[in-house]
């Protein structure tokens, strides 16, 4: 997780979920990576720009491949909305292979089959079109890493993870996750 304090306030980004990431999530994902497809070191990774405020905080896990594809698989078997935004917060993987095309493809495809899920409530009343909008994301993205044979880095895919309405959608995810989903 990246903590950067800005004034008063604490902005977080997640770094390995989609969810605030698509924030940091996948999103990012590719941030978490160098040119050469390899994963930062924690020496190499910044984590704050003031060093004390990262006290307590978590390492984000790594996962493979396959550990990703298992919590995808729990949230398209469930009728729950909850299962599907924490398949969206779940960690991804870090590194670059064909493999991890199918990650984000089965992403794209559980938001697609999830529409119906969406909550319809004043609290989260632009979520409707942020998840038509977290899903138009991931179907580039998904299409991308594709093309691009699991590359992580590859501008096409970061850049569709990393739009304002990627982000936002991602946002309003992790928020009715927090906020619902405990």
């Amino acid at each position: 997780m990246i903590v950067r304090k800005t004034g008063r306030r604490i902005v977080r980004k997640a770094r390995r979920s989609i969810a605030v990431g698509l924030i940091g999530s996948a999103v990012l994902v590719a941030g978490a990576c160098s040119g050469d497809d390899e994963p930062l070191s924690d020496a190499q990774m910044p984590t704050t720009t003031a060093p004390d405020a990262n006290v307590g905080l978590e390492k984000s896990p790594v996962v493979d491949v396959s550990e990703a594809l298992s919590a995808i698989g729990i949230a398209e078997t469930s009728d729950d909305f909850c299962d599907v935004a924490k398949a969206l917060g779940a960690p991804l993987p870090t590194t670059s292979s064909p493999a991890v095309a199918e990650v984000y493809q089965r992403l794209a495809q559980l938001v697609e089959s999830s529409t119906a899920l969406v909550p319809d409530d004043d609290a989260f009343a632009t979520f409707a079109q942020d998840w038509v909008n977290l899903g138009d994301a991931l179907d580039t993205a998904a299409e991308a890493i594709d093309i691009a044979e699991g590359n992580i880095s590859d501008p096409v895919f970061v850049a569709a993870l990393r739009g304002d309405k990627a982000t936002t959608a991602a946002e309003t995810v992790e928020r009715f996750r927090t906020e619902r989903c405990g």
